[in-house]
């Protein structure tokens, strides 16, 4: 209930909540194809997937707002 009343004031970040909730999803699915992402991963594994995540999103962003 709350959500439909937060979707008008939250229009203009629904884009990006969308993305977000895409690359999550293209995240997980491809966390399934490449077993390797499921062994214990070291700290510095971590922060580089964690900055392609964002390198990507950023990309997402660059191009929304360029474009």
């Amino acid at each position: 209930m709350a959500a439909y009343f937060w979707l008008g004031e939250l229009h203009a970040a629904t884009p990006y909540i969308l993305a977000l909730s895409a690359a999550s999803f293209i995240y997980i699915a491809i966390a399934d194809l490449i077993p390797g992402l499921h062994r214990q991963v070291t700290l510095a594994d971590a922060l580089k997937q964690l900055l392609l995540l964002l390198a990507g999103i950023g990309t997402i962003a660059f191009f929304h707002i360029g474009g």
